[in-house]
């Protein structure tokens, strides 16, 4: 909460006392959705209309509560500004992004280094730090109002001189540029972009330094990247093409915030030489389509080095896709996951599957470990 006798500067350069912002606060909590009876939680979009009916009608104005399964709460701030903050303040626990954030957050407590590329506010990050006390986090953000919001929600939660924060954009090469800013002052700019939108219209220009990961990495020494999450507004290719060198020697898993068929095509033709394979991540049915070309809307897709058939392992270890395998008649990975397995069939993709059966819970575990079973035969027969 604001501390009382503060005061902050609002729309229109009018400052409100801080008890007229704890009355609002006091006002706001009150209303929240997932505190009546009955509330049933479900994943959130930050498009949804209520969500902004709710913000414009009760203001809130101080820190929120962040709980994201398998890792410890955190706080981040808001000045009834960050649509990512105020998801978890009006409905609770796990709202946004969170079957997302559950792949992250399994990828990045075995992650040495991790690429928060197009961070927005932190929430990554902070899940990234908060899964892996020992992981090296980078987070880029170019815009420097939500640069500062970064930095803000860092060191609230201790992180920041532990995540390393860059206020640039990435791209494929060195240059400076502008940033095309979409929304108003109003709300945190989620959407800004190096390209322009045909969709949203630009009400601003920011100039803004582009680097390309390579360069920067040489520069300042960052190896071994193990995970990276890309939500660069459409500029996805060119962030790739500017990290080739980085792809190439530590083939990070890749989770990136994919606009449409098309987009993802072209990603598959830049990833797929250096060997990966990819997943369609579902946030409304909490579960994912490995191979698929379709998408959901706008979607977070995983790409991963590696066979398909460990690519759905993984996947079907993750909380809550394990339960959606075992309540879910007919899911696609468990319809699928025997065929992928197939693509394992060697002794070091024996080892590699193993993990992920033995993590996996209900319906997935018996579908893995009958796979490993089947693997397990199968290379015998090819040794006779």
């Amino acid at each position: 909460m604001i501390e009382a006798g503060s005061r902050l500067q609002i729309a229109g350069g009018r400052s409100l006392p801080s008890q007229g912002i704890l009355a609002a606060n006091e006002r706001a909590l009150r209303e929240r959705p997932f505190l009546r009876p009955g509330y049933e939680f479900s994943p959130i979009s930050t498009r949804k209309k209520e969500l902004h009916e709710l913000r414009s009608r009760f203001p809130y104005r101080g820190f929120v509560n962040v709980e994201v399964e398998g890792v410890e709460p955190f706080v981040m701030f808001s000045n009834n500004d960050d649509l990512v903050a105020q998801t978890y303040f009006w409905y609770g626990p796990d709202t946004f992004e969170s079957f997302s954030l559950r792949v992250w957050r399994t990828l990045a407590s075995g992650a040495g280094t991790v690429l928060d590329i197009g961070a927005f506010s932190g929430l990554y990050s902070l899940v990234a730090a908060r899964a892996n006390p020992q992981a090296q986090v980078h987070a880029f953000e170019p815009l420097g109002q939500v640069f500062g919001r970064l930095v803000t929600n860092l060191q609230a939660n201790g992180y920041g001189r532990r995540v390393e924060v860059y206020n640039l954009a990435l791209g494929d090469r060195d240059t400076r540029t502008y940033l095309n800013l979409v929304r108003s002052h109003l709300v945190l700019s989620a959407g800004s972009s190096l390209a322009e939108k045909k969709s949203q219209k630009t009400h601003a220009r920011q100039p803004v330094e582009v680097r390309s990961l390579d360069s920067l990495a040489r520069e300042r020494g960052i190896r071994g990247v193990a995970l990276a999450k890309l939500d660069v507004e459409t500029v996805e290719e060119s962030v790739i093409e500017g990290a080739r060198e980085t792809i190439e020697a530590s083939r990070p898993a890749l989770l990136i915030e994919v606009f449409s068929g098309s987009n993802l095509e072209r990603l598959r033709t830049l990833l797929e030489p250096y060997g990966y394979s990819h997943a369609v991540l579902d946030e409304k049915r909490q579960s994912a389509d490995v191979g698929a070309t379709d998408l959901p809307g706008v979607a977070n897709v995983l790409f991963m080095a590696k066979p398909r058939a460990e690519v759905a392992a993984l996947l079907c270890s993750v909380r809550p896709l394990s339960y959606t395998c075992r309540r879910s008649s007919g899911g696609l990975l468990p319809r699928r996951l025997e065929s992928y397995a197939r693509e394992s069939l060697s002794p070091s993709g024996l080892v590699s599957l193993m993990p992920f059966a033995l993590r996996a819970r209900g319906a997935a575990r018996s579908v893995l470990r009958s796979a490993v079973f089947r693997l397990r035969s199968e290379v015998r027969k090819r040794r006779k």
